[in-house]
């Protein structure tokens, strides 16, 4: 077995038994804070895991993934939720000429893999050379490929932390509650999870999620494949 694998299975073994907030603080004594990456997509649970690191570690840097493609409602929400917890958010962008020609080719209807490859994957992926570990709020009940999904997992480019993954959505749901923390709009309009316009429509769950295809996941959590961009 690989050094990676070991140190990634012994890490899970102390971290399974932690609590989701326990996790976040024992995160920050095992890895130095500027190796840490966060991204989120400020949908309609993401306020969970940002209100727990805004108590833990309002010094860390939460990183927006901007398409260019979002609803007003999530852009919105994100500015909110900025101002409520005092956390510093970052918008990164997709390469100008990759995002115009998806624009004007309106690559989602055809290739959908394709626009969410050149639009969030790419974009991230400078980022992840920086960086040690990545957090991530992925929540296991979200479907069943998440559900499989450990707290580390080592990827060819990126140690992945997924600390809220064994929390049900009752019990986000009763600490949303409990603290009063604002949801994303759009999910009391029938959105159960929010993505780019385009390929977001409304349904219970991850549903509405490109619902005219077979595809459940943006990219950003999955293998990465190779992107060719003619433009």
């Amino acid at each position: 077995m690989e050094t990676q694998e070991v140190e990634t299975e012994s890490l899970n073994l102390l971290y399974n038994k932690l609590k989701p907030e326990e996790r976040l603080g024992l995160l920050y004594q095992d890895f130095p804070n500027n190796q840490v990456l966060m991204t989120s997509s400020f949908g309609t649970t993401s306020v969970y895991l940002l209100h727990l690191i805004s108590r833990i570690n309002k010094n860390q840097k939460v990183y927006f993934i901007n398409t260019n493609y979002h609803f007003q409602e999530t852009l919105n929400y994100k500015n909110q939720l900025q101002d409520l917890l005092g956390i510093e958010i970052v918008d990164l962008h997709p390469d100008k000429l990759h995002n115009k020609f998806t624009t004007e080719n309106q690559t989602w209807k055809e290739n959908p893999d394709l626009c969410c490859s050149v639009n969030k994957v790419l974009p991230l992926n400078s980022l992840k050379e920086k960086h040690q570990v990545w957090i991530s709020g992925l929540i296991g009940q979200q479907n069943d490929f998440r559900n499989g999904r450990s707290i580390f997992e080592q990827t060819k480019e990126i140690l992945k932390f997924h600390p809220i993954i064994d929390v049900s959505l009752d019990e986000v749901n009763k600490h949303i509650a409990k603290y009063n923390l604002p949801r994303n709009p759009l999910l009391s309009k029938g959105y159960g999870s929010v993505g780019c316009m385009h390929c977001t429509s409304k349904g219970e769950g991850r549903t509405g999620r490109w619902k005219t295809s077979t595809k459940t996941e943006c990219g950003l959590h999955v293998q990465p494949k190779a992107v060719q961009m003619a433009v």
